[in-house]
């Protein structure tokens, strides 16, 4: 199976909106790990000391993401997180983690479905 970003051919088309759909990309992925860990947005709101609110900002990737809040937010569901630098003509070979990757292909999941669950997040 090949990891790419869940919107990896949108961001080589519109370099423009690269930071951007990155920022969503980002959001799509933690919002995934959530429904995984089978965590409901209350109680990670809970257990971040956030509000429900700040949890949905960050969800639905209205907001830039620090590498200080995604590391925050993976570890409260028990994850943890990795960065990695690549050259910008290097092809992306990370996204999602390898485990989420798997259920989505298990559950025939495509980038267009987590798009939709990210748009349903945003509402």
């Amino acid at each position: 199976m090949t990891n790419k970003p869940l919107f990896g051919d949108l961001i080589a088309a519109r370099k423009v909106m690269a930071e951007e759909l990155k920022t969503v990309d980002v959001a799509a992925d933690l919002t995934l790990l959530l429904h995984e860990c089978g965590m409901s947005r209350e109680d990670l709101a809970s257990k971040l000391g956030w509000s429900s609110d700040r949890l949905s900002q960050v969800l639905s990737g209205h907001e830039s993401i620090t590498v200080q809040t995604i590391a925050f937010v993976a570890g409260a569901m028990g994850y943890a997180f990795d960065l990695v630098f690549r050259k910008t003509d290097a092809p992306s070979t990370l996204g999602a983690s390898d485990e989420v990757r798997a259920k989505l292909a298990e559950r025939q999941l495509t980038p267009a479905d987590v798009a939709a669950a990210v748009d349903w997040a945003r509402a």
